[in-house]
């Protein structure tokens, strides 16, 4: 940028600075905080990728909610994520509009222009069901939220561009990983998502062993785990800042005691470590297991009964089922999902739809009403069976691209991207803001990595000659 631009930014954040400095000091404090909206606006127009990762960083948690603008429309809340989002687009909208060139396409889109199309008659079907308005809003955020992988690659203008977000990602779900640990290990909550509770397993409380929910950002943590795992095998990242941070994002993965968690990182894991080839395959369980060993002495010394914790809730699956519990609730909701798509198996619902009443022993939220832990169903009780292809063909067309491109960066998303496919099975993260924006970044990212791979096809990481000779081998 010349420096007449900088001086000129510099003034610019100085006045907004000093303006909200007076609004904050001299009137209430729900009037300063809306003040912030159109800072988040010119920041949008003005430096796009940093009110795009600005997005992200709130959805993190760590700015407290209070401080964050949220007002009431028909009924539902929109929140400062939410406003952000919208913002967002526009300013997107205006990009896209002034530099004919700017849009980013590829074939990774098509699922998510079949699930807006979707969106649209599902809003169709909502008025002719007449359902209620504020619910139909309420869906209609939380579909809106997947323009987020539209938006990421749009940001960015150049492969520096990219590393720079790719460490950004890398670096947030680290922070967002050691808060996790310490919430798990001293019960207290530091962000603003992402409870932190006593560990109940089948009805019974862990000796005092405290759980700390990551909430849906965990795929980003999921995609950096194995992304920090895929660049160390390869050789492309110091030792030590690669062991650095998979123990700490391991860790927190383990402390939130989820088990659809534990088996989708798992199977993720277990993805990139074939992809690789045998010689890496050996490599990776080896250094886990010892990572592993080590992070439960040091566990131990800390909480003594962790250990057992994780052995009894890796476990008691069985038990569970017998107590009831959690697996009763999802059953519950089960049941009555399933009984509703046979009522409207074609079209479904409809969007802001309702396809539950609490029963007598049941004490329920409005959400819940609307809402259940299984991805899946809720796709198909939305928008009927074919509502279940949008994920069926966004995982397909991602692990086709990311073996197209045999890249470091497409090995680790072509794998992350399936533990959110266990997870969906047993939690609502493809239908939570949260969890949508930590598995559109993964999106974002092959986008980017391919478009940029098309323009300079001599910026893919080759694999390393021994690499490749054991890949043969094996």
């Amino acid at each position: 940028m010349p420096i007449a631009g900088k001086v000129a930014v510099f003034l610019g954040a100085t006045c907004l600075l000093f303006v909200l400095g007076i609004e904050i000091s001299t009137k209430p404090i729900y009037v300063a905080i809306f003040s912030l909206v159109p800072v988040f606006a010119i920041i949008a127009f003005i430096r796009f990728r940093w009110a795009v990762l600005l997005l992200l960083f709130i959805a993190s948690g760590f700015i407290p909610k209070p401080l964050l603008p949220s007002f009431s429309v028909a009924g539902g809340v929109v929140r400062a994520e939410d406003l952000l989002l919208v913002l967002l687009l526009v300013a997107c909208f205006v990009r896209v509009f002034i530099k004919k060139n700017q849009f980013v396409n590829n074939s990774v889109y098509y699922p998510f222009y079949f699930l807006f199309l979707l969106s649209v008659l599902g809003m169709i079907i909502a008025l002719g069901y007449h359902n209620k308005t504020s619910f139909m809003l309420i869906e209609l955020r939380i579909i809106c939220y997947y323009t987020y992988a539209f938006l990421l690659p749009i940001s960015m203008q150049n492969k520096k561009d990219l590393d720079g977000i790719l460490k950004f990602v890398v670096v947030l779900s680290v922070a967002i990983s050691i808060t996790v640990i310490l919430q798990s290990f001293t019960g207290v909550q530091l962000r603003s998502y992402g409870d932190v509770e006593t560990l109940i397993t089948a009805d019974s409380a862990q000796h005092g062993v405290m759980r700390s929910r990551f909430g849906g950002l965990i795929f980003m943590a999921v995609f950096s785990f194995i992304y920090t795992l895929t660049k160390l095998i390869r050789k492309e990242m110091p030792t030590w800042i690669g062991l650095l941070i998979l123990s700490i994002i391991g860790l927190s993965v383990i402390v939130t005691f989820g088990r659809a968690a534990w088996i989708g990182s798992i199977v993720s894991i277990l993805i990139v470590s074939i992809w690789l080839g045998r010689y890496s395959f050996v490599k990776i369980w080896s250094l886990l297991i010892a990572l592993a060993f080590v992070g439960a002495l040091a566990a131990l010394a800390v909480q003594p009964n962790f250990l057992d914790a994780v052995v009894s809730r890796a476990f008691s699956i069985d038990k569970e089922i017998e107590s009831g519990s959690s697996y009763e609730w999802r059953r519950r909701e089960n049941y009555f999902a399933i009984k509703k798509i046979k009522e409207y198996p074609f079209f479904g619902i409809g969007i802001g739809g309702k396809f539950r009443e609490p029963q007598k022993d049941e004490i329920m939220d409005k959400y819940a009403e609307h809402f259940l832990h299984s991805s899946w169903l809720w796709f198909v009780l939305k928008f009927g069976v074919v509502g279940i292809l949008f994920p069926i063909w966004l995982v397909i067309v991602v692990l086709h691209k990311a073996k197209q491109l045999n890249t470091s960066l497409s090995i680790a998303i072509g794998s992350a991207i399936i533990a959110p496919v266990v997870v969906g099975q047993t939690q609502m993260e493809w239908t939570t803001p949260f969890g949508i924006l930590g598995i559109t970044t993964m999106i974002g990212l092959l986008v980017a990595h391919a478009n940029f791979i098309q323009k300079n096809p001599e910026q893919v990481t080759a694999v390393p000659e021994r690499l490749r000779h054991h890949k043969r081998s094996a």
